[in-house]
């Protein structure tokens, strides 16, 4: 649909005059540009925030998470193996001890 001169909700207005338009334009054209720029920033920074989170659970939480879900994994194994009981008693032992040097004592 082509725009015809002359129309539109700003002209045919016999109380504005040219000067009222501009200023109006020049208005909504400001608070475009100001809704622009804040939500440029408010991206910006989810961005920030998201890879700071991201680096985190890189580097703190998926780690520990794959190490404790691989003891678990460990502990279902050996207690699926069919060993002896001392074999697996030993064995279970062994992964507690492993587990305990990584994360500490408070380990149950």
């Amino acid at each position: 649909m082509a725009i015809q001169a002359g129309s539109g909700p700003l002209v045919g207005r016999r109380s504005l005059g040219a000067h009222c338009r501009v200023r109006i334009l020049a208005s909504i054209q400001a608070a475009v540009r100001r809704a622009v720029v804040t939500t440029y920033l408010e991206n910006k920074i989810q961005i920030s925030y998201l890879g700071a989170q991201a680096e985190v659970l890189r580097r703190d939480i998926i780690p520990v998470i794959a190490a404790v879900e691989a003891h678990q994994t460990g502990r279902n194994y050996v207690r699926s193996r069919g060993l002896d009981r001392d074999l697996e008693v030993a064995a279970l032992a062994e992964m507690r001890a492993r587990l305990e040097r990584r994360f500490g004592d408070g380990v149950n």
